[in-house]
Protein backbone atom coordinates (compact mmCIF):
# COMPACT_ATOMS: atom_id res chain seq x y z
CA UNK A 1 0.00 0.00 0.00
CA UNK A 2 2.30 2.65 0.66
CA UNK A 3 4.90 1.72 -2.06
CA UNK A 4 1.78 2.70 -3.93
CA UNK A 5 0.91 5.91 -2.63
CA UNK A 6 5.15 6.37 -2.61
CA UNK A 7 4.87 5.13 -6.43
CA UNK A 8 2.21 7.92 -7.31
CA UNK A 9 3.80 10.23 -5.37
CA UNK A 10 7.12 10.37 -7.53
CA UNK A 11 5.57 9.78 -11.04
CA UNK A 12 1.86 11.99 -11.03
CA UNK A 13 3.28 15.95 -11.81
CA UNK A 14 2.53 18.01 -8.41
CA UNK A 15 -0.66 19.86 -10.56
CA UNK A 16 -2.43 16.73 -10.47
CA UNK A 17 -1.63 16.42 -6.79
CA UNK A 18 -4.06 19.35 -6.32
CA UNK A 19 -6.87 17.88 -7.71
CA UNK A 20 -9.91 15.81 -5.89
CA UNK A 21 -9.85 13.20 -8.15
CA UNK A 22 -6.04 12.05 -7.25
CA UNK A 23 -6.66 12.98 -3.13
CA UNK A 24 -9.57 10.23 -3.58
CA UNK A 25 -7.38 7.55 -5.52
CA UNK A 26 -5.36 7.75 -2.23
CA UNK A 27 -8.08 7.46 0.20
CA UNK A 28 -8.89 4.65 -1.93
CA UNK A 29 -5.38 3.33 -1.90
CA UNK A 30 -5.27 3.43 1.41
CA UNK A 31 -9.27 2.73 2.93
CA UNK A 32 -9.13 -0.84 0.38
CA UNK A 33 -5.82 -1.78 1.24
CA UNK A 34 -4.79 -1.84 -2.07
CA UNK A 35 -1.25 -3.08 -2.53
CA UNK A 36 -0.46 -3.38 -6.13
CA UNK A 37 -1.16 -1.58 -9.17
CA UNK A 38 -2.77 -4.69 -10.88
CA UNK A 39 -5.39 -4.74 -7.30
CA UNK A 40 -5.67 -1.28 -7.85
CA UNK A 41 -6.76 -1.39 -11.39
CA UNK A 42 -9.04 -4.48 -11.13
CA UNK A 43 -10.51 -2.98 -7.96
CA UNK A 44 -11.27 0.59 -9.76
CA UNK A 45 -12.76 -1.48 -12.86
CA UNK A 46 -15.04 -3.62 -10.96
CA UNK A 47 -16.47 -0.20 -9.08
CA UNK A 48 -16.85 1.43 -12.03
CA UNK A 49 -18.74 -1.92 -13.66
CA UNK A 50 -20.82 -1.99 -10.71
CA UNK A 51 -22.30 2.02 -10.45
CA UNK A 52 -22.73 1.51 -14.18
CA UNK A 53 -25.22 -1.17 -13.88
CA UNK A 54 -26.47 0.10 -10.82
CA UNK A 55 -27.26 3.37 -13.15
CA UNK A 56 -28.52 1.15 -16.10
CA UNK A 57 -30.71 -0.74 -13.96
CA UNK A 58 -32.51 2.29 -11.24
CA UNK A 59 -33.24 4.57 -14.05
CA UNK A 60 -36.40 5.44 -12.02
CA UNK A 61 -35.02 6.75 -8.91
CA UNK A 62 -34.77 10.57 -7.63
CA UNK A 63 -32.31 12.93 -9.62
CA UNK A 64 -30.46 13.28 -6.38
CA UNK A 65 -29.71 10.00 -5.94
CA UNK A 66 -28.83 9.68 -9.71
CA UNK A 67 -26.68 12.54 -9.87
CA UNK A 68 -24.94 11.86 -6.88
CA UNK A 69 -24.00 7.84 -8.48
CA UNK A 70 -23.03 10.04 -11.80
CA UNK A 71 -20.20 11.89 -10.24
CA UNK A 72 -19.35 8.93 -8.31
CA UNK A 73 -18.82 7.30 -11.33
CA UNK A 74 -16.87 10.15 -12.78
CA UNK A 75 -14.51 10.00 -10.14
CA UNK A 76 -14.05 6.66 -10.69
CA UNK A 77 -13.37 6.86 -14.18
CA UNK A 78 -10.63 9.85 -13.32
CA UNK A 79 -8.74 7.62 -11.05
CA UNK A 80 -8.70 5.20 -13.29
CA UNK A 81 -7.19 6.81 -15.86
CA UNK A 82 -4.80 8.54 -13.41
CA UNK A 83 -3.90 4.43 -12.56
CA UNK A 84 -3.20 3.95 -16.58
CA UNK A 85 -1.55 7.10 -17.10
CA UNK A 86 0.95 7.05 -14.39
CA UNK A 87 1.11 2.83 -12.67
CA UNK A 88 1.10 0.54 -16.36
Amino acid sequence: MFELKKELEHKVPSKVKSEPHYLVLLDYIANKELKNKEHLSSYLGQEVALVESWLKENKQVGAKTMREKVTHLEVLKKCQGLTKEFLE
